[in-house]
């Protein structure tokens, strides 16, 4: 009986000291640092999207030409391959939008940042990093 009570205890001492050690282990495991990626990489990762024309909400007409930066090599390809789909949800964005909206520093940035949206609705959201406004014409 009391050979059984010891076994049981080396048993459970074991498993404990085992858990101990492993979430020891797992906590002082240091994960490699991910590297920023260059001035070059980015600029590969930047796609150059059509001009986009169409009428706003109230009769204006815009004339718009974006950049999209991707965050890495796939992204950028997955942009170009989707780049129909996106010009289409961008038509969106600024047919949904008075011409008045782009008038403004502060509808601009309104502007990139529903783009940004809609083509987060389009691709993973974790794909794009930014929207850039490389030309704007707005005609009242």
């Amino acid at each position: 009986m009391l050979k059984k009570f010891w076994v049981i205890m080396a048993i459970v001492l074991g498993i404990s000291a085992m858990t101990v050690g492993g979430a020891l282990y797992i906590r002082g495991k240091k994960s490699t640092p991910v590297k920023a990626p260059s001035v070059a990489e980015l600029q590969k990762w930047q796609v150059p999207l059509p001009q986009v024309t169409t009428n706003t909400s109230n009769g204006g007409l815009v004339q718009a030409t974006l950049t999209i930066q991707a965050i890495g090599g796939k992204s950028a390809k997955d942009v170009q391959t989707d780049a129909s789909v996106l010009l289409n949800s961008i038509n969106m964005v600024i047919h949904n939008d008075p011409s008045s909206e782009f008038l403004s520093k502060a509808g601009l940035i309104t502007f990139q940042n529903q783009v940004l949206e809609a083509i987060h609705t389009d691709l993973p959201k974790n794909e794009i990093k930014s929207v850039y406004i490389t030309q704007i014409i707005e005609q009242g």
